[in-house]
This record gives C-alpha cells, sequence and structure tokens, in this order.
C-alpha cells in the first residue's frame, strides 16, 4: 500500500481512504482518522461486521426467546382459564345439588312435622276420650261397690255374719273389677 500511495497524488488518496474507511468504521475525517483508516480500516470493517451479525443473531434469538416465552405463559394462562372454569363449574354444580337437597329436606321435614304434629294431636284426642272413659267407668264402678256396700253392710249389721254371703260379695266384686 506504500506504494500506491507514493505513486498517485495525495488528493486521489483521500477520496480512496474515506471511501473505503470512514463510513463504514467510523474513524475521523482528520489526518488521524485517515492514518487510522488505512491502518486499520479492514480489521475494523471486518470487526464491525462480526460485531453486526452477532448482534443480528442476538437479536434473533431473544426475539425468539421472547415468542416461545410468549406462547408458554399463553399456554399455561389457557390452561389455568380452563381449569378455573372447570372448578367454577363443579362449585357451581356442588352448590345446586345442595341447594336442592336443602329444599328436599326442608319439605321433607314439613311434611314429616306436620304428620307428627298431627298424629300428636290425635293420640291427645285418644288419650283424653280414654282417660274420660277410665274415669267413668271407675265412678260407676265405685258408685255400685258403695250402693252394694251399703248393703251389705246393712245385712250384716241386721244379722249375723254369714259367711257364704260375703265370699259371694267377695267374687261378685273381683269379678267386676277384672271384667273393668
Amino acid at each position: 500500500m506504500a506504494d500506491r500511495t507514493k505513486n498517485q497524488s495525495p488528493e486521489k488518496v483521500e477520496p480512496e481512504a474515506e471511501a473505503t474507511t470512514a463510513p463504514d468504521v467510523g474513524f475521523g475525517s482528520d489526518d488521524l482518522g485517515r492514518i487510522q483508516g488505512l491502518l486499520f480500516g479492514d480489521h475494523a470493517r471486518k470487526t464491525s461486521e462480526r460485531i453486526d451479525t452477532l448482534e443480528s443473531a442476538l437479536l434473533g434469538v431473544i426475539a425468539d426467546l421472547r415468542r416461545e416465552l410468549t406462547d408458554e405463559v399463553t399456554a399455561l394462562s389457557d390452561r389455568i382459564n380452563s381449569e378455573s372454569e372447570t372448578r367454577t363449574k363443579a362449585v357451581t354444580n356442588l352448590s345446586s345439588r345442595l341447594d336442592e337437597a336443602s329444599k328436599g329436606s326442608a319439605s321433607e321435614t314439613k311434611a314429616l312435622r306436620k304428620d307428627l304434629d298431627t298424629s300428636v294431636e290425635k293420640l291427645t284426642e285418644s288419650l283424653d276420650k280414654a282417660e274420660a272413659h277410665a274415669a267413668s267407668q271407675l265412678e260407676a264402678t265405685r258408685a255400685e261397690l258403695a250402693g252394694s256396700l251399703e248393703q251389705t253392710d246393712l245385712d250384716l249389721r241386721d244379722t249375723k255374719v254369714d259367711r257364704a254371703a260375703l265370699a259371694e260379695l267377695f267374687n261378685a266384686t273381683a269379678a267386676k273389677l277384672t271384667g273393668d
């Protein structure tokens, strides 16, 4: 290259150096920049190309990673939404089944309560009737026995005690008590 610059005029060297090195590597336009362009221009241009290639490859990898990450996040979000919908449906179904069971149980409880109340009323009426009947029977038996006892008392006072009559009285009383 030194031979080229000696054979050529200084005006030709400057434009050629600026054309090859200045735009690509960014050396200055002064004398030092031209010297740097001559000495390091090719190496700086190749290094700049390598850096540009690495940068574009790195940007491509970053874009691919970003796209994969977005796809994974979207897939995960879809799975979470799907699981959430499934669980929401399950909870809703369980809640509606519990509500139906509760309503059915409440209506059954009301029906059983009504039947129980009706049965208690009938039982109370029957017990009252049975108690009244037993009381009237007891009073009738007492009255009958009282009359019979008075008659027996009179008979016993007027006469001597007839053991056969007394036994007959006790038998009649026992028969009436066991019969009722």
